[in-house]
């Protein structure tokens, strides 16, 4: 079950129990429907072998922080997704001690989205309730990124979770507004998306938000222009 948020600024999370939960089921439901009828009319995914290579283009080691060499701890794992997506764990540890756990999921194609779940989803699905749902901007250097926060707990672990969902040029923030953006978008348009997911695992809430932000500076400011393109919604050059 999915808790209500206190915070005033919060968007409220859907409470599947109630009546109006399973309307908004059948909406979902019948968006990637009509979504699968209208990328299985010859949009195809691109071959595994033209997936970018995310370890090797994401950066192990910049600012104060190190990639840790084991990352099993990352929880929860991403749902499983099919071919044209790919994913990468890392973990990362500053000289202070803080450590963040980081999920990037890349999609190479438009229909691809329908399978790069919502944190929420993965959570949830691994028995964690959500609570304290809330959107930022982050504002780095020329790049606003437009994050949403949750912070997820299962009785025995919590943590404080910042994301972004990149859609073609656009910032999801919603499952529907996800599907809704590439209905009403041109298919000339950049059809890829990206997924990333920043925690870090604490019941001291105003610190885990700290390093977070902390981390997600110093993360965005190292990206190679190759990764800026992959995760931000920044056009391409040219």
């Amino acid at each position: 079950m999915i808790r209500n948020m206190t915070s005033k600024n919060s968007l409220p999370l859907p409470r599947l129990k109630r009546p109006y939960g399973v309307t908004i089921s059948f909406v979902l439901l019948a968006i990637m429907l009509v979504m699968a009828f209208y990328f299985s009319q010859g949009n195809k995914p691109n071959p595994a072998s033209e997936l970018p290579d995310l370890a090797a283009i994401i950066p192990d080691q910049f600012a104060q922080w190190q990639a840790e060499p084991e990352s099993r701890f990352i929880l929860p794992a991403e749902l499983p997704v099919e071919e044209g997506v790919t994913t990468l764990y890392r973990a990362y540890r500053n000289e202070s001690g803080d450590r963040v756990m980081m999920v990037i999921v890349y999609g190479a194609e438009r229909g691809d989205t329908m399978r790069l779940h919502l944190p929420e989803v993965c959570y949830v699905a691994q028995g964690y309730d959500i609570s304290n749902r809330a959107t930022t901007r982050f504002a780095l250097g020329s790049v606003p990124i437009d994050t949403v926060s949750i912070i997820a707990d299962n009785g025995l672990r919590e943590e404080s979770v910042i994301y972004w969902m990149r859609v073609s040029n656009h910032y999801a923030r919603s499952q529907i507004g996800q599907q809704l953006f590439f209905l009403r978008t041109d298919k000339r348009q950049r059809q890829d998306s990206a997924l990333v997911r920043i925690s870090v695992a604490s019941r001291d809430q105003l610190y885990a938000s700290r390093v977070n932000h902390n981390f997600i500076r110093d993360f965005v400011t190292a990206l190679p222009p190759q990764a800026r393109q992959l995760l931000l919604a920044e056009k391409e050059a040219g």
